[in-house]
């Protein structure tokens, strides 16, 4: 959702809860990060990857926010609580929790690169067999075992004032 409309989103939540009621936003673009104090080479997929995003966000003018907490609390929230969560993308943590999450959340971004990216690849001129391509190497670079990656998603709560 474009972030210009989030003002009329949250309206609409608060609208729709009950008093005591919780809204939970949570915004994770799909730019892939290095773990760890790693880096990103310059001639790694997922590096090709990050810029075609950052470009598609310049091109749009639409970047990778945080939930708006202004437009929650001018919508009536109350309550509000942020955070910034750190998550794997495959089963390199030792923690079991993170290394099932770290499993789907490679599952989820190397099945979904095409509903990503590919309506934005065709805004910006590049072709479907291209970006295929491109996919395909995001893809490998994903699942390898040597490549400790994470994306870093931006959390929101915020109550409906009113019974509990």
């Amino acid at each position: 959702m474009d972030t210009d409309k989030w003002p009329q989103f949250y309206r609409e939540v608060y609208r729709c809860l009950k008093p005591g009621g919780w809204i939970e936003h949570i915004e994770a673009p799909p730019v892939v990060a290095p773990a760890h104090g790693g880096i990103i080479t310059q001639n790694s997929p997922c590096h090709v990857w990050n810029n075609f995003f950052f470009a598609a966000a310049s091109k749009t003018g639409r970047g990778f926010e945080a939930p708006d907490l202004e437009s929650m609390s001018s919508a009536g929230f109350t309550d509000m609580k942020t955070r910034v969560q750190t998550l794997p993308i495959g089963v390199w943590p030792k923690d079991e929790s993170f290394k099932r999450i770290g499993a789907v959340m490679q599952k989820l971004l190397c099945n979904n690169l095409d509903g990503l990216a590919l309506r934005l690849a065709w805004d910006l001129g590049f072709g479907t067999q291209e970006m295929q391509m491109v996919f395909m190497q995001v893809r490998r670079d994903l699942q390898r075992p040597d490549n400790l990656f994470c994306i870093e998603c931006s959390m929101a709560w915020a109550r409906k004032p009113g019974a509990t």
